[in-house]
């Protein structure tokens, strides 16, 4: 979609139901359901986080000039840590297992688990904490490499050298250290880092127009690669140590070139990702992922329909009842917004850490809060300023 002069992504149904996908490989994994290589779905996590959360705040950049990095973290906090809170609290009263919640609210659960340390129930929690490292880190090399205004695309071919040299080096580790590996940051960083270079391709014409061109072959390529590995790919062994180094690469390409099908294209699969089904579990899938090892864990012997319908239950109770609550609010019960700011041509350029933008203030019960991460018009008399709309993101 376009806006004025910059393009952002919008809502696009599809990536919901890629969403569905890649929990259902981790559920029917965990479950033991015929899935032995199911694990490889937190990959397709990697690449579109990646994606999304690059292709937000270079929508911000190009719509204010700077990124609000304080206002950043404390979105994905409130979108992240109540229902996570919540996860732990229970999971605590059944298991008893306090290092394990401690590692698991602190982020720190994915480092514990390449040392070998007993999580419990809360052991998949190791991906969120990757993931909540990548929210830390990421915006702050994102003001840097922006700050010269370099061209996207060769911000994008940088970040594409930089993720195969971290999977020669996560095929390195394993291969020195074994399958603690598979947990480590450095490891499996770079399908991350392929996302953010989608985004950093999509932010572009062309790059947008060659990713189109090609949109279906590209989805076709994921899916039978994805569902291929995760049918036949049990998780890395010692006694395979060269196809299990090979792994993270093939899986992690196969994930972003889905993400990328999938959100710049328009085609068959596009249409089938987007059916009502797939999309309300992409929708919940957070919440999925939290409960469904603590679930399945304790419903070992029950039928399987029941244990994935108790999951759902679970699941569903807390998008509803803590996940969306939780997401609409923000500190002294208002709203931020972003106040878009004239910039002239001759204006001095601000250095990397003065990238953070201006805010303002709206009442948190005004209707600016939509669904996904696009933004929403707001008028001006709600703010100070000259501009005549703003635009407010969850």
């Amino acid at each position: 979609m376009r806006t004025g002069d910059t393009w952002r992504l919008g809502y696009v149904p599809a990536l919901d139901g890629c969403r569905a996908i890649a929990v259902s490989l981790v559920v029917g994994y965990h479950a033991d359901w015929l899935i032995p290589g199911g694990y490889l779905g937190v990959d397709v996590f990697f690449a579109l986080s990646g994606f999304l959360i690059t292709t937000l705040l270079l929508a911000e950049h190009d719509r204010t000039g700077g990124i609000a990095l304080r206002s950043f973290w404390w979105r994905r906090g409130r979108r992240l840590m109540p229902a996570l809170l919540v996860l732990v609290a229970v999971t605590w009263m059944v298991e008893r297992n306090s290092s394990a919640a401690l590692r698991t609210v602190t982020y720190t659960s994915n480092v514990a688990a390449a040392t070998g340390s007993d999580l419990g129930s809360l052991g998949h929690t190791w991906s969120l904490a990757l993931e909540e490292q990548f929210y830390l880190l990421w915006p702050l090399l994102l003001v840097i490499l922006l700050y010269r205004r370099p061209q996207r695309l060769e911000i994008a071919g940088f970040l594409v050298v930089a993720a195969a040299a971290l999977y020669v080096w996560a095929g390195h580790l394993f291969l020195t250290f074994g399958q603690g590996t598979y947990f480590r940051p450095e490891s499996r960083a770079a399908t991350l880092m392929l996302g953010c270079a989608l985004a950093f391709i999509s932010s572009t014409g062309p790059g947008r127009a060659a990713v189109a061109r090609c949109g279906l072959p590209l989805g076709v390529a994921g899916v039978v690669v994805l569902g291929l590995l995760a049918a036949t790919v049990p998780p890395p062994s010692l006694s395979a140590p060269a196809a299990s180094a090979v792994l993270f690469p093939v899986a992690g390409v196969a994930a972003a070139a889905l993400v990328a099908s999938l959100a710049m294209g328009e085609h068959v699969l596009t249409r089938a990702a987007a059916v009502p089904a797939l999309v309300w579990v992409g929708q919940i899938s957070y919440s999925i992922y939290l409960w469904h090892v603590l679930v399945l864990h304790y419903t070992a012997e029950w039928p399987l329909p029941v244990r994935v319908g108790l999951v759902l239950a679970a699941a569903t109770a807390s998008h509803h009842f803590v996940e969306r609550p939780a997401g609409y609010t923000t500190p002294r019960g208002q709203s931020v917004v972003v106040r878009r700011e004239r910039v002239t041509p001759d204006a001095k350029e601000p250095g990397p850490w003065r990238a953070c933008i201006k805010f303002a203030t709206i009442p948190s019960h005004h209707p600016t809060h939509i669904n996904g991460a696009s933004p929403v018009s707001v008028p001006s008399r709600h703010v100070r300023g000259r501009s005549r709309h703003v635009r407010a993101w969850r």
